[in-house]
């Protein structure tokens, strides 16, 4: 039969290791959440850089004046800055 003390640094053994094996699933489930997060932004340039192009052809076709392109983050932090 296994001595108190046996039993104990196997429960601490199991304890551990259990925690290394969580830190570590946190860890992927972390990163593969960055992944994704950065293949959106991606996407989401594409797709703005595709509407600049698609708007500044149908403007080139109408023959019209240019337009200003506004960078939504500096429109944003500047209407932030005066409501404070």
């Amino acid at each position: 039969m296994p001595q108190a003390s046996e039993l104990l640094n196997a429960v601490l053994w199991l304890t551990i290791a259990g925690s290394v094996l969580a830190f570590l699933h946190i860890l992927a489930t972390a990163l593969g959440n960055e992944r994704h997060l950065h293949d959106l932004r991606v996407r989401v340039n594409t797709l703005r850089n595709m509407q600049f192009e698609r708007l500044r052809r149908q403007q080139d076709e109408r023959g019209g004046g240019g337009f200003d392109v506004v960078d939504d983050a500096s429109t944003l932090n500047s209407s932030n800055k005066k409501a404070a």
